[in-house]
């Protein structure tokens, strides 16, 4: 949420972002051309400044693109013998198989506009982050020992705030192992 973005300001973080509920991410983020850099098989990466202050790192992933494609199309499958069996209350009931639909008086159909959206968002997933833009190097940001690092970093961060939220004396020996 924006107010959780606030909190952590002031800290180094990285954050999943929603793809298609979020207009930056779904139209700026996404919507923005750039080549990826590949960090390995199953990882390519890209950077996307938005205004010059937020900082998103948009990550491919070849080989869930592929598992979503093949889930994609088992739904469009699932929906078109429902079609043909007239089950259309079933189908507008269901928001996997909505968000394929177009929906008329008494009627439904696959539309191919919602087909072609969602073929975007195969095998990607966005993360915001406050990172030094000078420390990436294309895959220095997503190696595990560095996200491990952040992640700890944040967590502690997180923790002092929840504490300090709940009135309690922090004490930092108890976070640190």
């Amino acid at each position: 949420t924006p107010e959780t973005l606030a909190q952590l300001a002031d800290h180094p973080y990285i954050v999943g972002m929603k793809m298609r509920g979020l207009v930056e991410v779904r139209d700026e983020v996404l919507g923005r051309a750039g080549r990826y850099h590949e960090v390995s098989d199953n990882l390519h990466v890209k950077e996307v400044l938005v205004e010059d202050d937020r900082r998103y790192i948009v990550c491919f992933n070849p080989d869930e693109a592929k598992k979503d494609r093949l889930d994609r199309e088992a739904t469009l499958e699932k929906i078109r013998e429902k079609l043909s069996s007239g089950g259309v209350k079933r189908l507008i009931g269901n928001r996997g198989y909505r968000r394929y639909l177009k929906v008329g008086k008494g009627s439904a159909a696959i539309d191919p506009k919602r087909v072609e959206e969602d073929e975007r968002y195969d095998g990607k997933y966005v993360l915001r982050t406050t990172t030094d833009p000078a420390r990436f190097d294309g895959d220095g940001l997503l190696k595990p020992e560095a996200l491990t690092a952040r992640l700890e970093y944040v967590f502690v961060v997180c923790a002092i705030v929840y504490v300090a939220s709940a009135g309690q004396e922090w004490q930092e020996n108890e976070m640190r192992g």
